[in-house]
């Protein structure tokens, strides 16, 4: 494994009042094909563990397992990068489209209204040692607004770092 991801959304809602939260601005910008293959990797996802767990309640964030995964799919090739367009349903989306997209969609959530607090963090565990491109960790940086950071897996406290970050 040559990363790991982690994607953490923080929701409150202050004074307790309904509303509803738009960003138009940011909004504009997701690409309706990307956003289309986000529902259906989440629908997808959702039956999965359903059916995996059938007698139990579920609950997933299906944006923060797409944009985590989106992530990886960025460093992704071969068989890898094949499984993964498959999976995520991006078939004929360019890499500029999907990143262009989430990134959008991550300024839109980011604090839309008011009333609302909610924080998207991210981040990419690369392993020490292995060779990282650098247009990988620019991506992830800019588009996913992640922190990316070397880690030795190795390492015992490794998951103690991670969770620490989480």
């Amino acid at each position: 494994v040559a990363a790991l991801l982690s994607s953490v959304y923080y929701f409150k809602n202050h004074k307790n009042t309904p509303s509803v939260a738009t960003s138009t601005a940011s909004a504009k910008k997701v690409n309706g094909s990307v956003s289309l293959a986000n529902d259906n990797f989440g629908i997808n996802a959702f039956n999965y563990l359903v059916k995996q767990s059938p007698n139990n309640n579920i609950f997933i964030s299906p944006a923060s397992i797409s944009v985590a995964l989106s992530m990886v799919y960025n460093g992704a090739e071969g068989s890898t990068q094949a499984a993964m367009q498959k999976t995520l349903d991006y078939q004929g989306l360019s890499l500029s489209t999907i990143n262009n997209s989430n990134s959008a969609l991550i300024s839109s959530l980011s604090n839309p209204d008011p009333k609302v607090t909610l924080s998207i963090a991210n981040s990419a565990w690369l392993k020490q040692g292995y060779p990282i491109n650098s247009g990988f960790l620019n991506t992830v940086k800019s588009d996913y607004m992640a922190k990316a950071e070397s880690l030795n897996f190795n390492d015992p406290s490794a998951s103690n770092t991670i969770n620490s970050w989480v």
